[in-house]
């Protein structure tokens, strides 16, 4: 499953449906509330941390697992260490 979810994380992000991660972003967490993923597209339970990142040029913020939020982060992350090994 964790796979899967990499895949559709890495694929959103490739696509420009969700935007890298920058050193602007805010970051809220908290109880989940039901809202869906906008990196799953599953819902965030009452049992889940769900994070809120304001990225400052979307209308409203992403709302995300905490294993989403990880991966997001780290795929930015190994995004920008193979673009500086690249120049």
């Amino acid at each position: 499953m964790a796979q899967a979810i990499d895949a559709i994380i890495r694929s959103g992000m490739r696509s420009g449906r969700l935007p890298p991660f920058s050193k602007g972003h805010q970051l809220f967490g908290g109880s989940g509330g039901g809202d869906t993923c906008s990196c799953c597209g599953e819902s965030i339970t009452q049992t889940d941390v769900q994070y809120e990142v304001d990225f400052g040029h979307h209308e409203v913020p992403l709302r995300m697992h905490l294993r989403c939020y990880q991966i997001c982060y780290g795929e930015t992350k190994a995004s920008t260490s193979r673009n500086a090994q690249l120049s």
